[in-house]
């Protein structure tokens, strides 16, 4: 019957020796014969991923929370390894895996190593998906034995974006001690980036508008750049604004989480 030596070796040599007795004595003979035992080597490497943790605990999957990977790796030949390796270029090249460590697997055996943190980043997040591969490899005989595996994993985050708007005055800008038309409202615009990951729109653009002095108090509101106007005085005692609009700019929301703009004023006339 073959021995796992055998098959590791390649081959069987056994030597068979014949002794008899004659009047002249004992006599005896050997002879030894070769078998070659082709053995097949093979490893398998799987890959499991975990699903994401909200580690920092705010709610939301987002840069800085994590994935574990498990490998698993098995002796799916007839002949012994050893020296088994694990590499994984994204979770920084070679992967420590202590039970693999001095080991070896005979066939059918399969060694499971520690989990391995991933922390997401700001990319992964941003894309949805997290795709990894890794690979194996080991002695045995007959030359060295390869594996490779990959797994995804999905990022669910949420695009979320918080308008502040806050309104200073009015202010008595032509300083006659009173509150009438021509006299400002300023009021400030503050965008902030709310969710994990940054806006999908790449872009926001705000536009001017002239506020007039019989507008409605809804239409000034809701004007995202208001008018600044200044008031002439006549002899009469009477007031005509003239306004000057601002230019309309684009803005690129901010790419870090949390992150803000600086706010940005406008004045209303009155």
């Amino acid at each position: 019957m073959l021995t796992q030596a055998d098959v590791d070796g390649g081959e069987v040599i056994n030597t068979a020796t014949a002794t008899a007795q004659t009047p002249r004595g004992a006599v005896s003979d050997s002879d030894g014969a070769t078998v070659a035992v082709a053995g097949a080597s093979a490893i398998s490497l799987q890959k499991q991923v975990g699903d994401p943790v909200d580690a920092d605990g705010d709610g939301a999957l987002g840069a800085g929370d994590t994935i574990d990977y498990t490998f698993t790796v098995s002796n799916t030949g007839t002949t012994t390894i050893t020296a088994v390796q694990i590499s994984d270029p994204m979770l920084g090249g070679a992967v420590v895996c202590p039970e693999l460590d001095g080991t070896a697997l005979a066939p059918g055996d399969d060694v499971a190593c520690t989990p391995i943190t991933y922390e997401l980043t700001q990319e992964d997040v941003d894309a949805g998906t997290v795709h990894n591969e890794a690979a194996v490899t080991a002695d045995a005989a007959g030359g060295a034995v390869t594996d490779t595996a990959q797994a995804d994993a999905t990022v669910d985050s949420t695009d979320a974006v918080e308008l502040i708007k806050t309104a200073t005055g009015p202010t008595d800008t032509d300083g006659d001690g009173l509150i009438g038309v021509g006299d400002e409202v300023s009021y400030t615009f503050t965008v902030r980036n709310a969710a994990p990951r940054r806006s999908r729109s790449p872009r926001s653009t705000t536009r001017s508008s002239a506020v007039t002095p019989d507008a409605s108090p809804t239409a000034r509101s809701r004007s995202l750049l208001a008018t600044t106007s200044t008031a002439a005085r006549s002899s009469t005692n009477s007031r005509r604004p003239t306004s000057t609009p601002l230019s309309s700019t684009t803005r690129r929301p901010s790419r870090r989480r949390g992150a803000s703009r600086s706010p940005t004023t406008a004045r209303h006339a009155l």
